[in-house]
C-alpha cells in the first residue's frame, strides 16, 4: 500500500494546542477530506499513521510531520489540494512526499530538529560557550517505572548558537526558509536573545526545551521549529 509523508505548517494561531489535541484534529481533516486512509484490522480498526516528534507547547513550526497509510494511490498534488481545503484555520499542508517501503519509518531513524528560540537572560554566550565545551551535562528523568535516572544531554544538542538581528536575513537564505515581516515578528521582543538551536532526536531520546533552558540559565519566552531532517 502507497505510503506518504505529509509536512505541515503551525501557525502561531494554534500554537497553544496539544500533541494529542493536534493529532485528533488532522485525522478528522484525513477522514473529512475524503483521503483514503488505510485501517488496521481487528475489532476497533484505526487509521494507519504515526506522527513526527511532539512539539512543546506555545511553540510555532513550520516543521510537523505525519506518515500515512492509503488504500489507493494520489498524487502529491491531489493529496494538498484535499486536504488544504478541509484543514482548520492555522494549519497547512506544504509538502507531500512518496515514500518507498526501504524508506525507514518516521522514529526509528534519527533526526535533526532545528528550532529557532527567543530567550531572557544575563551572560547568554558565556552560559553557551561553557555548555558546548563540556562533554557531559546530565539531567534526571524518570524512567517508564517513574524511577529517577541520570541522563546526559549534551550528545543530543548538534548546534546552539546567538543570530543578530542584523544576520536574520542571510540565517533565513542559509536556511531555504521564505519569510515575511508578519510571519516573525515575535522575533522583536525587547531585551531578548535568538539562538539557534538544533538537536539530534533518537530512539533513545532527545533534549527537552525545558532541560535546555536549565542548562544555559535562561527563560524561553517563545520559539519555533523550522526544520525537521534525516540525520547521518
Amino acid at each position: 500500500m502507497p505510503r506518504y509523508l505529509l509536512t505541515f505548517n503551525k501557525k502561531r494561531s494554534v500554537r497553544f494546542l496539544s500533541h494529542l489535541e493536534e493529532v485528533r484534529a488532522l485525522e478528522r481533516t484525513l477522514r473529512r477530506a475524503n483521503i483514503p486512509l488505510m485501517y488496521s484490522q481487528g475489532f476497533s480498526p484505526r487509521p494507519i499513521m504515526s506522527f513526527g516528534p511532539p512539539l512543546p507547547v506555545g511553540f510555532s513550526s513550520r516543521a510537523q510531520l505525519m506518515e500515512v497509510k492509503l488504500d489507493n494511490q494520489l498524487t502529491p498534488e491531489e493529496i494538498i489540494f484535499m486536504v488544504n481545503s478541509t484543514l482548520p484555520e492555522g494549519y497547512n499542508l506544504s509538502d507531500v512526499k512518496y515514500l518507498p517501503d526501504s524508506y525507514p519509518s518516521l522514529g526509528s531513524f534519527p533526526m535533526a530538529i532545528s528550532y529557532l528560540l527567543l530567550v531572557e537572560g544575563n551572560g547568554i554566550k558565556l552560559s553557551i560557550n561553557s555548555f558546548l565545551s563540556q562533554p557531559y551535562y546530565q539531567v534526571l528523568r524518570e524512567d517508564k517505572k517513574r524511577r529517577e535516572k541520570l541522563f546526559n544531554i549534551r550528545p543530543f544538542v548538534l548546534h546552539l548558537a546567538i543570530i543578530n538581528q542584523e544576520e536574520l536575513s542571510d540565517f533565513f537564505k542559509t536556511m531555504n526558509l521564505s519569510y515575511t515581516a508578519e510571519d516573525f515578528c515575535w522575533l522583536e521582543h525587547p531585551d531578548s536573545t535568538l539562538l539557534f538551536f538544533q538537536s539530534l532526536y533518537t530512539t533513545e531520546g532527545s533534549v527537552k526545551i525545558a532541560e535546555l533552558e536549565k542548562a544555559l540559565n535562561v527563560k524561553i519566552i517563545d520559539g519555533e521549529r523550522i526544520s525537521i531532517a534525516r540525520y547521518r
